[in-house]
């Protein structure tokens, strides 16, 4: 399933970084799970871009992880699905504003 088109902005003490850009690559050990995620995508939305909004916020952190992006969004969306579906999760395009 391809979550594509986030667009999350910096807070503005992150220095030399206004935002990224990213398409998320999501790939599942359920198939039901990935109808799932199709037929709530607002909401599985969200909690991607909460994710990315933390990372970009925590000022313990100057670079962006791409590891921790991945971890932190597949611990997050297996949190909210009845089974921990989620195989892989696949950052695509990632661009630094």
């Amino acid at each position: 399933v391809a979550l594509a088109g986030f667009v999350v902005p910096a807070s503005f003490d992150k220095e030399g970084v206004a935002g990224l850009l990213v398409d998320v690559q999501l790939s599942f050990s359920d198939a039901a799970a990935g109808s799932e995620v199709k037929r709530h995508e607002p909401y599985f939305r969200s909690l991607v871009f909460g994710v990315l909004s933390d990372v970009l916020a925590d000022r313990s952190r100057p670079e962006i992880d791409e590891p921790a992006l991945t971890t932190g969004i597949k611990d997050a969306l297996n949190r909210a699905l009845p089974r921990a579906s989620i195989r892989t999760v696949a950052l695509e395009n990632l661009r630094l504003l």
